[in-house]
C-alpha cells in the first residue's frame, strides 16, 4: 500500500473527535448514517446558518479547488444576503433536501456497474459500493451545476430556504 494515513469520505466526528450539533441537539452524524442530506450539496435541515463547504452533492469532477472556490463565493453570498436583510437563520424545507437528495442519487444510478467492477479503493468504498464516496457527488457537469446556481440567484425566491428573521436590531459590520 503506497498510501497510508488518510481517511477520505469520512465526517468530522471520525476524523476530528467531534460531530456538528443542529436543532435539539441533533448529531449531524447520526443524520447523514444513510447518506448525506443536503440541498444543493450546502444546507442541511434542522441545521440552521449551518454551510457545507466540501464535496458532498454538488457537481465535482476534475477540478477540486474551482468546486471549493465556487461553494465558498456561494456561501459569502448567502451570508451577506442574510446580513443585509436582518435574517437570524436559514435552513432548507424537508421536502426541498428530500428532492435534492433523490436527484442526486438517481443521477448516481448509471456509474453502479462502474464502480462494482473497479479494483477496492475508497472511490468505491473499498468494494461496496454502497459506500463509495462519489455517491452523495451530484452526477452533472459541473458547468450546469453552477448555472443551475446561478438561476436560483437570479431567481431572488430562494426556493427550498427558510429564513427566521434576526432577534437582533443591532446591524452588523462586515469587513471585506
Amino acid at each position: 500500500m503506497f498510501a497510508t494515513g488518510f481517511e477520505t469520505g469520512s465526517g468530522p466526528a471520525g476524523i476530528y473527535g467531534y460531530d456538528v450539533l443542529g436543532r435539539d441537539g441533533r448529531s449531524m452524524q447520526e443524520y447523514f448514517s444513510d447518506g448525506a442530506k443536503t440541498m444543493h450539496g450546502f444546507f442541511t435541515h434542522g441545521f440552521p446558518n449551518f454551510v457545507e463547504l466540501g464535496m458532498s452533492q454538488t457537481a465535482y469532477y476534475v477540478n477540486f479547488v474551482y468546486m471549493l472556490d465556487r461553494k465558498a463565493r456561494h456561501a459569502a453570498r448567502l451570508i451577506r444576503h442574510v446580513l443585509d436583510n436582518g435574517i437570524g437563520a436559514f435552513e432548507p424545507t424537508v421536502e426541498a433536501e428530500s428532492s435534492w437528495v433523490a436527484k442526486v442519487r438517481a443521477s448516481n444510478e448509471p456509474r453502479v456497474a462502474y464502480w462494482a467492477a473497479c479494483t477496492p479503493g475508497y472511490y468505491n468504498g473499498q468494494g461496496d459500493v454502497s459506500k463509495a464516496v462519489f455517491n452523495e457527488v451530484y452526477n452533472s457537469s459541473e458547468i450546469d451545476f453552477w448555472n443551475m446556481i446561478e438561476g436560483w440567484w437570479e431567481a431572488r425566491e430562494f426556493e427550498g430556504l427558510t429564513f427566521e428573521p434576526s432577534r437582533s436590531a443591532v446591524p452588523v459590520e462586515v469587513q471585506a
